[in-house]
């Protein structure tokens, strides 16, 4: 019989994830537990920049069609630079180094 202290709960899109926490790895698990929130903070910061850029060039079309393709061009290279295709820097700042 194995002694649990928790149960971690989170789901990433549609998938829901429960993991068992043992009791002699409960300081590892609130790690990776903070790791997690982080990444999700960083998600919702990324959806904001998304949402305020394409609300931005939407004005911008409509108010200076001429300038429109230019523009969206611009946009989308701000977004394209912007974006975070992998959170594996906020592991590696808040978890031990498994690297040997």
């Amino acid at each position: 019989m194995t002694d649990f202290a928790c149960e971690i709960k989170f789901h990433t899109g549609t998938t829901k994830f429960s993991i068992d926490v043992n009791k002699n790895e409960t300081e590892l698990a609130k790690k990776y537990y903070l790791a997690l929130v982080r990444v999700s903070m960083e998600q919702t910061k990324h959806g904001y920049i998304l949402t305020n850029s394409f609300q931005a060039l939407q004005k911008i079309i409509l108010n200076d069609a001429a300038h429109a393709s230019s523009m969206t061009d611009l946009v989308e290279s701000l977004i394209h630079k912007h974006q975070i295709e992998n959170f594996g820097f906020v592991f590696e700042s808040m978890l031990p180094s498994t690297a040997k």
